[in-house]
């Protein structure tokens, strides 16, 4: 028995590291994939603190207009740190059921 107390001592130190620290982490990485796999052209999203219309979204570069001016700029996908009326729940569903109409369809993986 004495020697099983060190192991069960590591196993609930791994098992605190994973519900503290590891699971919330995955959870806000798949959110913010989420997130920025909604952002389409018109979306408003704030990156670094800079409020803007996305006028074109490429593979990690978003080319958006801010201010009165229309000032363009150039943002990486990173840099943005929310997209207005991003609703997590809605667009998870969206998600889910495009995969579920890929794997009907046999779209193998379900996947993008």
């Amino acid at each position: 028995m004495e020697q099983l107390l060190p192991l069960l001592g590591m196993l609930v130190f791994v098992l605190i590291f994973y519900l503290l620290i590891a699971r919330p982490q995955r959870r806000r990485e798949e959110r913010r994939a989420l997130m920025l796999s909604s952002v389409k052209k018109g979306s408003v999203v704030y990156a670094g603190g800079i409020r803007c219309t996305v006028l074109d979204f490429d593979s990690g570069r978003v080319l958006a207009a801010s201010g009165p001016s229309r000032s363009a700029l150039e943002i990486d996908a990173d840099a943005i740190d929310d997209v207005e009326g991003f609703d997590y729940r809605a667009e998870y569903e969206r998600q889910k059921k495009l995969r579920r109409e890929r794997a009907a369809r046999g779209g193998g993986l379900g996947r993008r």
